[in-house]
């Protein structure tokens, strides 16, 4: 008998713990007793979150996928290397060492990204998935949201403009654009792949070890030559991240 009431009291008091749970997340949900303006503006910290957590669970994966296939995520020309589409820089010139410079450009790789993060963002972009759902009590105005991308030496930095307005009663508030860092070796990278397309495209070779004593080993350089092309494989001190990149040709050089 007294071991049935101890049960029943812990029962009794995990009820009361649940119920406890529920008022304070229908207080948070609803902003009961909270003024509206301070109410959105804690929501709207909710919402930046969710838009975070999706930008973090795709620029990984997509930032990976454009350094191994040389600066873009659906190459046109490429060669198939470990299981990459990796582009082909610096096309073949018949009966020459040297190559015709198909570098892509900085802004090129920016747009890449910028529309893809965009496009991946809608989801998290729905009424339901920002939290403007069950119990909440405020409206969601949704324009289209702008995503600008910037590859520096070491970071890729997304601004992200969500084009978001919450309102309840006469309160609004909108979210302002702000900017989310990634630090990835992106633009030095990309520095030294201009240089060694260069090199490939006026003169037919690059000398990587020279290379990489001049600049003390700030940049490591791997090449690879499944003939008869070449494929550089870069990656900078400190860092894990790769970038490579293919060079036609219709044979070795050295």
């Amino acid at each position: 008998m007294k071991k049935r009431g101890q049960v029943t009291t812990f029962m009794i008091v995990g009820l009361v713990i649940l119920i406890i749970f529920i008022l304070l997340f229908s207080i948070r949900r609803t902003g009961f007793g909270m003024k509206s303006q301070d109410y959105l503006e804690s929501s709207a910290d909710d919402i930046k979150s969710k838009i975070n957590d999706c930008v973090d669970r795709d620029t990984k994966e997509i930032l990976d996928l454009l350094g191994k296939q040389g600066g873009y995520l659906s190459p046109s020309s490429y060669l198939l290397y470990n299981g990459y589409n990796v582009a082909y820089l610096c096309n073949n010139i018949p009966d020459t060492d040297q190559c015709a410079n198909a570098m892509i450009n900085t802004a090129d790789i920016e747009n890449q990204l910028s529309d893809y993060i965009k496009a991946n963002l809608r989801e998290c972009m729905q009424k339901d998935a920002l939290g403007a759902g069950f119990l909440s009590t405020y409206e969601i105005i949704r324009g289209d949201t702008e995503v600008k991308t910037t590859i520096e030496e070491n970071a890729v930095i997304f601004t992200i403009d969500p084009k978001i307005t919450m309102k309840k009663g006469d309160s609004s508030l909108t979210i302002q654009e702000y900017s989310k860092s990634v630090n990835l070796p992106l633009g030095l990278l990309l520095d030294t792949t201009y240089e060694i397309v260069n090199n490939e495209a006026q003169y037919g070779v690059f000398f990587n070890n020279e290379y990489m004593l001049a600049k003390r080993g700030a940049v490591e350089i791997y090449k690879d030559q499944p003939y008869p092309h070449k494929v550089y494989v870069l990656n900078a001190r400190d860092s894990d991240y790769i970038f490579q990149f293919a060079i036609e040709s219709e044979g070795a050089n050295e």
